[in-house]
């Protein structure tokens, strides 16, 4: 049981993963909606619950790329051994895809076992020490990504993994050290400051060095000793923005970093397509990003978007922080997942699976088995919802005492087999069909603003409470991640909501003055970032500073001022304290943008629609999803009479036929659609999908 413990600790600092580099690499599988296990099970076992990616976490922490963590998959080991030809065949054939883990930072016991100098690739932290992460008797150490003989390493455990048939490669804590300095204060080996000496002198001549950071010559253990924690304060001292006013250095070190985490993390997805390619395999590469990199406990930024040019998809714990915070986890209905969805299929183009965040899984395993009781409804919505909202679900099942499938799964694997089953009403672009487009600018000025993108994840959250359509759109920084941003992927819409922070590339500047003259409507708190002359004249409507005529379109201009640690706009305060002030005037917005809520009496978050226009089918589709859930009872409060107010595509046609999809029903109950456009629904449980066909 200690074991277990240490894992779920492990993983809820310990991040995620996603598959390829670029789109247009990606295996087709993922065009279609994948279930995945967190670690491998007996295939027969995996196809009951529905799963068809066995065991994303495989290769993690057993030594063996795909045979993995003996202790958690003991029947896995049972059935097959150590013939991994075997499992991987049996897995194949049964139509699941295997994965291969690489570890990134966290040098357990079994995996040390099979390096011989594995102490000389380890990190230290600033006493010259080996580092700990997690529970001191597990042993695990933490591993140095700034040192080549180690990537060395991950690249030769990858390549074993494709070779014995992996589909998928996981890459995990892609962050590295910079990631690891936060946690547990590595960072500090010799690797690392030879990593940080030449970046410096890349970036500076020897008389900057001297003026600007007080560097007369280089010594490792003074900078060292410049860049440990403060002992003094702690409290103070532990806040990014505090740390590089002591020490300016420190916001040196940090982005070399991540800088140098993310070369090296390329320097191995590169190795591993070619070796792929070698072999004539299409594998899909994954990273994680916790949270989807918009987590920065005390303003470290745990960056995770950074690498998803190096990708295929992402797989990534998730929780909602609203203070920027990880381990935490709000309940349902507040605690949707949605705007993390929909982001990570606006980067991607494909569904990026969300697992529960492990600290959660924690404090709601462990008082399941002291008590008997089951837990399914939470992870049965979380999973309906990852579905609905374009994303994938991962269920966090392993061999384990108390019943667990029953007891925690059995509403999850139940949400599986219906997307499975109904697998054409999930796939296609997956847009909403709406006029208005959420764009999201990635940049670094979120660094030490909660929640990094609050904005976005406010305008989300309240437009998912308030059922108003909208699709999501992203743009790289062009810096990690290509700015591919066109004016082609702006025509769909007549609006686009920019929420900040902002840095916009000349690209993006120009092509959003260009959409805004063209006659757009621009919805943004930071015109002036984006060279749009910033006068306006008032406006009454809550939320927004003022409007103005910008060419043919118009300009909308949100309240609120941002400072480098906040935005203070309606959006950003709805993410931090969901107050009923900021979600009306959220809604006021939607409504003034043309937006009209899919479920007019039913706004208060309790359920949700999801609209996917699927004009190719002729065919537009909502997926319903239910949040309001009783802990006691381990169920979801059904839902009597609902009534649906689809915003059909205006080239949409007439309407031939409504029908339910209902999970616990084979067959599709006929529904009518009335004259004054809407759909009265009788009831729905957990979730449901409405499908309205048109003739032709």
């Amino acid at each position: 049981m200690r074991g277990l413990i240490v894992m779920l600790l492990l993983l809820s600092v310990g991040l995620w993963t996603s598959v390829g580099a670029g789109q247009s690499a990606a295996p087709a599988w993922l065009r279609q909606p994948q279930t995945f296990g967190m670690l491998p099970l007996v295939p027969e076992e995996a196809q009951e619950m529905g799963i068809s990616v066995n065991g994303i976490w495989a290769g993690f922490g057993g030594g063996h790329p795909i045979l993995t963590f003996p202790p958690f998959v003991k029947r896995v080991g049972e059935a097959f051994g150590e013939d991994a030809d075997a499992f991987v065949r049996a897995n194949h054939e049964a139509g699941m895809q295997v994965v291969c883990g690489i570890n990134g930072i966290e040098g357990m016991q079994l995996v040390r076992a099979g390096i011989e100098n594995w102490e000389a690739l380890s990190c230290r932290n600033a006493d010259g020490e080996k580092v700990l992460w997690g529970n001191p008797e597990e042993q695990c150490y933490v591993m140095c990504t700034n040192n080549p003989d180690w990537v060395a390493w991950e690249i030769d455990y990858g390549k074993r993994g494709i070779d014995l048939g992996a589909d998928v490669v996981l890459i995990d804590t892609p962050q590295g050290q910079a990631i690891a300095n936060l946690f547990v204060r590595a960072g500090f080996c010799s690797a690392c400051m030879n990593t940080f000496h030449a970046y410096l002198a890349k970036r500076y001549t020897e008389d900057e060095l001297k003026t600007r950071f007080g560097l007369e010559t280089w010594d490792n253990a003074a900078v060292v000793q410049r860049l440990r924690m403060p002992v003094a304060a702690p409290d103070e001292a532990m806040t990014y923005t505090k740390r590089i006013e002591r020490e300016p250095l420190f916001a040196e070190y940090l982005h070399c970093m991540e800088a140098a985490s993310f070369e090296t993390r390329k320097t191995l997805v590169e190795a591993l397509r070619d070796h792929a390619k070698s072999k004539n395999r299409r594998i899909a590469l994954s990273t994680n990003a916790f949270n989807l990199g918009t987590n920065n406990p005390f303003g470290y930024w745990v960056r995770g978007l950074m690498f998803a040019d190096l990708v295929d998809f992402f797989a990534y714990e998730n929780s909602h922080c609203p203070a920027g915070l990880p381990f935490q986890e709000e309940p349902l209905p507040r605690g949707k997942w949605a705007a993390y969805h929909r982001l990570a299929y606006a980067v991607k183009g494909v569904r990026s699976a969300a697992v529960v965040g492990a600290g959660a899984l924690g404090k709601t395993y462990f008082p399941m088995l002291a008590s008997g009781k089951t837990v399914n409804a939470w992870m049965g919505v979380l999973a309906a919802e990852a579905y609905a909202a374009n994303g994938a679900y991962i269920m966090y099942y392993f061999d384990a005492p108390a019943n667990a499938r029953q007891s925690m799964w059995a509403s999850s694997e139940a949400v599986a087999r219906f997307v499975r089953g109904h697998e054409e009403l999930y796939t296609g672009a997956l847009r909403s069909g709406s006029s208005v487009a959420v764009l999201v600018l990635a940049n670094d000025r979120g660094r030490s603003i909660p929640g990094v993108y609050p904005s976005y994840l406010g305008f989300l959250q309240a437009f998912t409470e308030g059922n108003y359509p909208v699709d999501v759109l992203f743009a790289g920084d062009d810096q990690f991640m290509k700015d591919q941003l066109s004016a082609g992927d702006l025509k769909p819409y007549d609006t686009l909501i920019v929420p900040s922070p902002i840095d916009p590339t000349p690209r993006q500047q120009r092509i959003l003055r260009e959409f805004l003259a063209a006659g757009g409507r621009l919805v943004c708190q930071e015109p002036e970032r984006m060279g749009i002359d910033s006068t306006l004249e008032p406006t009454s409507m809550p939320g927004l500073r003022g409007e103005a005529k910008r060419g043919s379109g118009v300009l909308s201009v949100l309240g609120g001022e941002v400072t480098p640690t906040s935005m203070d706009d309606a959006a950003s305060r709805y993410f931090a304290e969901a107050q009923a002030a900021d979600r009306s005037a959220i809604f006021g917005i939607a409504e003034s943008l043309g937006l009209k809520s899919l479920l007019p009496d039913r706004q208060d978050g309790t359920i949700a629609a999801f609209p996917i226009a699927q004009p190719e089918s002729h065919r537009y589709v909502v997926h319903l999803v239910n949040y309001d859930v009783d802990p006691d009872a381990d169920e979801v409060r059904p839902v009597e009479t609902l009534r649906v107010a689809p915003a059909l595509p205006a080239n949409f046609g007439t309407v031939k036929s409504v029908e339910l999809h209902l999970p616990e029903s084979a067959t599709p109950q006929a529904l009518e659609f009335a004259a004054d456009g809407t759909v009265h629904i009788p009831r729905i449980g957990l979730h449901a999908t409405l499908v309205i066909q048109a003739a032709g």
